[in-house]
């Protein structure tokens, strides 16, 4: 953990409100804002806490340097650390800097590789109204981490500062812009052979430098650009090089050299050159549009104004050739004020588009890498990821990866909240922060059951079904168990890990198996089912219908073999009743229909056989079937571009045999509705169904088991709620 105060170079430019802004700004990510702390002050209201702050720096009307303290804390990569821990952690900082009593507001970041908290103090004090500045807070605060390291057990950081303010700054701007600085510039130089003034001052022309005296040291400037670098910034002060080459002697042989420093990408393992010329075109672009946007702002001011103007004139002059009007001066004061209306209305939206061209900034090269690689550039991703090879440990807590090599490619059908600076994407799924590194899939502490689901898919997708899962026992227990129950297609490297997962399939089989049993139709309300659908035989036997639909235990009727449609009525069997007091009743209409059958007509009925398909035992349209195909076909090319969407299969394409199946919903393709059925091999079976199934399934809820019975009918299977 290290702290750092962000100084504000112009005193002018300081505003606590301006600050708390940029502190809440999402920046359109929807991870990037945390937990929100305000501290000493009367209101929890965010506006009302600037407002209450403000205020109480106005009240101090004698210090002229900067009323506020900007306190950074950042944790190593990869470490999590709680809410109340960091909150802890900002008091303890707060009051080692004397700030115990001082009003502050602090935001927690997550949109970098480096979990961080921005804390907002006011120096003024609430009730004093005394500015309270900190003497040599640096060593105040590095103290007070080591302390908390130890205390909170965090990771261990080097708090040893062996570098200047200028090499300091120097790296902020690489570390921020990824542009090599002419301090790591000139210390790539080897100055140190030089035996001579002579000898070092050709080396620094060789590389277009110059070394001069400035004030009571020396100083290096670059020829071309004329930005200058103090010599003990890198290294070779003034003292130093007289002690070793003599009394300073300016350079008299001055030459020029086609080498020289200029802004540049940090040298990494990629070639960025032809990055770094796109980069530059697009912000010679950018600055191109911007001043086109001036140009045009201005003239068409200029342009309205004018228009305005002859407008007014024109009155003027129809009024002034007007005769006995008692109300002239009046209509004169009318067209004066409604021309200075018009210029203030031109002016305002005058000023509205130049306020938006300023706004078109152009962006640092990281930035503009970070843009890029959310379109899905493989070359800039690579780019990025090679810059710090240690955020992309796959080690790290609660990670899922395999022992592959890293992949520089998003993962498709995820919308990207974020890409930092080293490469890692940031996706948010179901209200979970899961980063992609190319070598891990990595997940918070506080993602939810779908969030884990995603991630798992993730990795899935990415490394294969073969998956190392690193973390706490919690963490691993937590996976297997959502792997399980979300019936995905995975196995682990740790045994001990796989080992509970076929556990717990073990359990989840016979549950179901055991459920299975328990949920078949009692035989009360079997027998009564078959008393129901029986009929006779010419032979006088009994013959039961074995195609029953068993919805929450509760047989919902039967479907007759051969159902008496108008095309098929010359073929049913006729009632006779001897007397006219009989009656034929439902349940015994059947016991009364006559043996002999009444004659085929085929010669007369249409063929209409090639219009309806048979599927599990119930006549379905053929155009269900080609609704299927079509859906089928959809569904598997979009698989193509998401991760997430199973692979859709034909419903003849089912296990033989009865095979229980999780009910996935109803889609209607052309009107036509079609059942979605997740198998044991995470596909999806799409079974076309008719009307009356249709309703009986729509009648159930996602996740209900179903037995499909290729010898024709559903079981239907739901859990009773309890009243």
């Amino acid at each position: 953990m290290i702290s750092k105060k962000v100084h504000m170079n112009d005193i002018s430019k300081s505003s606590f409100s301006r600050l708390v802004s940029y502190m809440t700004d999402s920046q359109e990510k929807a991870n990037r804002i945390g937990d929100i702390s305000i501290t000493n002050c009367h209101s929890d209201n965010l506006e009302w806490a600037k407002l209450e702050i403000k205020n109480t720096q106005l009240l101090n009307v004698r210090a002229k340097s900067d009323k506020t303290y900007h306190l950074l804390i950042s944790f190593p990569p990869g470490e999590n650390v709680d809410k109340d821990t960091l909150s802890a952690i900002e008091d303890e900082l707060c009051s080692s800097l004397g700030y115990s009593e001082h009003q502050r507001i602090s935001v927690v970041h997550h949109d970098t590789d480096n979990l961080h908290i921005h804390v907002a103090i006011n120096k003024v004090h609430p009730t004093r109204l005394t500015l309270h500045e900190p003497y040599n807070d640096y060593y105040i605060r590095n103290n007070v981490c080591s302390m908390l390291e130890d205390k909170y057990n965090l990771q261990k950081d080097n708090h040893v500062n062996e570098r200047s303010a200028s090499q300091n700054a120097a790296r902020d701007m690489e570390k921020i812009a990824g542009i090599e600085s002419l301090i790591t510039y000139i210390s790539k130089l080897n100055l140190n052979d030089s035996k001579s003034w002579a000898e070092l001052h050709s080396t620094l022309n060789d590389n277009g430098l110059e070394i001069k005296l400035r004030g009571n040291g020396l100083v290096f400037e670059n020829i071309e650009s004329g930005l200058t670098v103090k010599s003990s910034s890198v290294g070779y002060s003034k003292s130093k090089l007289e002690k070793k080459l003599g009394i300073f002697t300016p350079n008299k042989n001055f030459k020029q050299s086609s080498r020289t420093y200029r802004k540049k990408p940090i040298k990494s393992k990629v070639d960025t050159t032809e990055l770094f010329l796109k980069y530059k075109q697009n912000n010679a672009n950018l600055k191109n549009k911007r001043n086109d946007l001036y140009k045009n702002a201005r003239l068409n001011r200029d342009r309205l104004i004018q228009e305005a103007k002859d407008r007014a004139k024109l009155k003027r002059t129809l009024l002034k050739n007007t005769k006995n009007n008692p109300f002239k001066k009046i209509l004169y004061k009318s067209i004066y004020s409604t021309l200075l209306n018009d210029i203030q209305k031109i002016k305002k939206s005058y000023n509205k588009e130049i306020l938006a061209a300023k706004n078109m900034k152009p962006v640092s090269w990281l930035q503009w890498l970070q843009n890029e690689a959310k379109t899905g550039n493989k070359e800039v991703l690579s780019v990025l990821r090679s810059r710090n090879s240690k955020s992309n440990n796959p080690s790290s807590d609660n990670s899922i990866y395999s022992e592959q090599c890293a992949y520089h490619e998003i993962i498709p059908g995820i919308k990207i909240d974020n890409v930092t600076k080293n490469g890692n994407i940031i996706y948010n799924v179901a209200d979970s922060k899961i980063k992609d590194t190319g070598a891990a899939i990595l997940t918070s502490s506080d993602s939810t059951k779908n969030g884990l689901a995603a991630a798992i898919l993730m990795a899935k997708y990415r490394y294969g079904q073969n998956l190392t899962v690193n973390g706490n026992d919690e963490f691993k227990r937590k996976i297997a168990n959502i792997v399980v129950e979300k019936n995905i297609n995975v196995n682990f490297s740790d045994p001990n890990l796989e080992k509970y997962k076929n556990e717990l399939l073990g359990d989840k089989n016979e549950h179901r198996t055991g459920t299975k049993r328990h949920r078949e139709s009692p035989p009360s309300i079997r027998s009564r089912a078959e008393s129901r659908t029986r009929t006779r035989t010419n032979s006088g036997q009994r013959k039961f219908i074995s195609r029953i639909i068993n919805i929450g235990r509760i047989v919902l009727g039967t479907i007759a073999v051969g159902s008496h449609n108008m095309r098929k009525l010359s073929e049913c069997n006729m009632a006779s009743i001897e007397r006219r007091s009989k009656v034929l009743l439902q349940t015994n209409e059947r016991d009364n229909l006559e043996n002999n059958r009444t004659g085929s007509a085929d010669t007369v009925r249409r063929n209409v056989d090639s219009g309806r398909v048979k599927v599990f035992g119930y006549d379905v349209d053929s155009a269900a079937i080609l609704a299927a195909n079509k859906y089928i076909e959809e569904r598997n090319e979009k698989a193509k571009k998401m991760f997430d969407i199973k692979k859709h299969i034909q419903y003849n394409e089912l296990d033989s045999g009865s095979t229980s199946y999780s009910y996935n919903g109803i889609r209607y393709i052309n009107g036509q509705p079609l059942a979605l059925f997740e198998t044991d091999n995470n596909s999806i079976a799409v079974v076309p169904v008719s009307k009356e199934i249709e309703n009986k399934l729509r009648k159930c809820s996602r996740g209900t088991l179903i037995t499909i019975n290729k010898s024709g009918g559903f079981n239907i299977k739901q859990n009773r709620r309890k009243r």
